[in-house]
């Protein structure tokens, strides 16, 4: 199993001290949401079309977007709210307090390229 500091898809990513877990996604838009709907009222059957511009979302310039999710102890990361920052972006967060347990917090990141 490869080191985690070894994977391209977060290189350049802060994990959060007492991080435990990490789970990385990486996503592309739906082909088939490009499409629009063009049926005109003399059509008997629905006609879709390609759509003129295909917006590739916020990740790469190829469409895929890459997400982390970092499980830790103790104190979260701040929540990025530059919008335009690039690289390693941190969404969200989320703690978690429990009676007779550690504190637990997860937080997403999103690659937002420069």
């Amino acid at each position: 199993m490869p080191d985690l500091s070894d994977l391209p898809t977060i290189s350049g990513l802060t994990l959060p001290a007492g991080a435990t877990n990490v789970k990385i996604k990486s996503s592309a838009p739906d082909p088939t949401s490009q499409k629009v709907d063009v049926t005109v009222l003399s059509d008997t059957e629905r006609v879709y079309e390609n759509a003129p511009l295909v917006d590739v979302g916020g990740g790469a310039a190829d469409g895929i977007t890459e997400t982390v999710s970092v499980s830790f102890f103790g104190t979260p990361p701040a929540v990025n709210t530059n919008s335009a920052a690039t690289g390693w972006v941190c969404t969200e967060t989320e703690q978690e307090f429990a009676v007779g347990d550690f504190v637990k917090g997860t937080a997403t990141y999103v690659y937002k390229a420069p």
